[in-house]
């Protein structure tokens, strides 16, 4: 297999306007990827109650203990998603010791 070289005529300044538009574009993706921020879900105690099937009264309690974390706003209760996966993860570990 060849591999065929080709000559582009281009004047030094057209070559180096190629090239920074370039940069400009791969640094403009790159700064949209870093400014983007993780969106945190939030659920309420019933959400909570049957992602982890345990009633109301338990998922109060483990509230109560600081197994879960609660965020109270105006009266209603949130927790995030991710710590109550954290929380699934522990238990499951947990219970695959015993």
């Amino acid at each position: 297999m060849h591999k065929q070289i080709q000559f582009i005529l281009t004047t030094p300044d057209e070559l180096t306007r190629t090239i920074i538009d370039a940069i400009d574009t791969r640094l403009r993706e790159f700064e949209k990827e870093l400014t983007k921020t993780p969106t945190i879900e939030y659920l309420t105690r019933i959400e909570v109650s049957k992602l982890l099937k345990k009633d109301l009264s338990t998922i109060h309690l483990w509230t109560k203990k600081g197994t879960l974390v609660a965020y109270y706003i105006e009266g209603s209760v949130f927790y995030k998603r991710s710590q109550i996966e954290e929380v699934m993860t522990s238990l499951v570990t947990k219970s695959d010791t015993h």
